[in-house]
């Protein structure tokens, strides 16, 4: 998988040629937002749970990590992931004004 892109809960995978290779469902319920897919996994922001969930790159639950509030690993409304060259995980916590940084595995 190349790229992914998220409708309704479900991240959709292409092949380097932009050709569609599968579609499989997040696993929690809430408001999945934004969707990030690096070398480590796919990485899903879900609003509504206040969560980022991982999924191995074949769309394999992993873990997820979150939860509302306003502490370091928690969110108020995440709408936004993303990653850097070193695999960092970035998530906009929209409510409490911050860009929350975690390693691959949450931490």
């Amino acid at each position: 998988m190349v790229n992914g892109c998220l409708r309704w809960g479900v991240v959709t995978q292409f092949s380097e040629d932009g050709d569609w290779q599968t579609d499989w469902h997040t696993r929690q319920a809430g408001y999945p937002f934004d969707v990030e897919v690096t070398s480590n996994g796919v990485y899903v922001a879900n609003a509504g749970n206040h969560t980022i969930e991982k999924y191995s790159r074949s769309g394999t639950y992993i873990k997820l990590w979150g939860g509302y509030g306003g502490g370091d690993s928690q969110f108020a409304y995440i709408y936004g992931v993303g990653s850097d060259q070193s695999g960092n995980i970035y998530g906009t916590d929209y409510y409490n004004g911050a860009v929350k940084e975690f390693d691959p595995n949450g931490v």
